[in-house]
């Protein structure tokens, strides 16, 4: 229950710091993936069961805050947790290639599922797809080894996977 707490607590700072971030207009108006950083750091070392919690709560709760249609991170986020969490024995988690790799996919992922949202809803003007889809790319694969480095350094996260 502790850790189910913390991880709340964890998602509920993020979702605000997520939504007060402004967008970046070299990225073509993109915000920072906060969330699907802070899921891709937190799916490499918590246990399955927390990151399906975690994963789940996220998308709820930034779906209900983002303007717009209702589902591009319940659609998302649980795509990047499975890929996370069926390939993170694979991966050296710590290594900065491949934060920026993970991180990078994660954004991808991210924009993608909401541009197929806002298509079929027609509830946002898309200007160009080609530039958002590498805008997510980039945004995502800088913000990755940034956020994960503070987490480790903070010490929240323990290396095993467990809360600290």
């Amino acid at each position: 229950m502790k850790s189910f707490l913390r991880i709340l607590l964890l998602l509920i700072v993020g979702v605000l710091l997520q939504q007060a971030l402004p967008s970046w207009p070299i990225f073509n108006n993109l915000k920072p993936p906060l969330m699907g950083a802070l899921l891709v750091h937190l799916a490499s070392r918590l246990s399955a069961r927390s990151t399906w919690q975690f994963t789940i709560a996220s998308a709820v709760i930034y779906d209900s805050l983002e303007p717009g249609p209702y589902g591009p991170a319940l659609l998302a986020f649980p795509i990047i947790a499975y890929l996370t969490l069926r390939f993170r024995h694979d991966l050296f988690c710590n290594g900065v290639i491949t934060q920026l790799f993970c991180g990078g996919i994660a954004g991808l992922i991210i924009v993608t599922a909401a541009t197929f949202i806002y298509l079929i809803t027609n509830a946002r003007p898309l200007d160009s797809i080609v530039s958002t889809l590498i805008g997510g790319l980039l945004i995502g694969a800088l913000l990755q080894p940034i956020l994960s480095q503070f987490l480790q350094k903070s010490g929240w996260i323990s290396q095993r996977g467990s809360w600290s």
